[in-house]
């Protein structure tokens, strides 16, 4: 009774993992194809894993230093993302900001 308990539970936290397990499996595949698809693929990973680690991290209580670091990688992205949107737009990108990089 007790085993067939505990590989009826195993069974189900396998399936569980099974979709996470192959979308990493796909980061090879990804590194083929081209920057673009491991982008994506690491979307698709990151957005799994929280779905299904929500309840654990709802459970964390985070501390004030956590807080302050996730609060500034926030910032930053959102930075980021606003200089992208607005240099491609409004400014109207030009090839030649990027040969000033290189």
């Amino acid at each position: 009774m007790f085993i067939k308990k505990y590989f009826d539970k195993s069974e189900t936290k396998n399936k569980e993992h099974l979709l996470i397990n192959s979308v990493f499996a796909l980061f090879p595949i990804g590194f083929i194809f081209g920057s673009v698809f491991v982008d994506l693929n690491l979307i698709v990973f990151c957005l799994f894993g929280a779905f299904y680690l929500k309840p654990k991290i709802s459970k964390i209580k985070l501390n004030f230093t956590l807080k302050i670091i996730l609060l500034f990688f926030i910032i930053i992205f959102f930075s980021t993302s606003i200089g992208l949107i607005k240099s491609l737009y409004i400014e109207e990108y030009d090839k030649d900001h990027l040969i000033r990089l290189v």
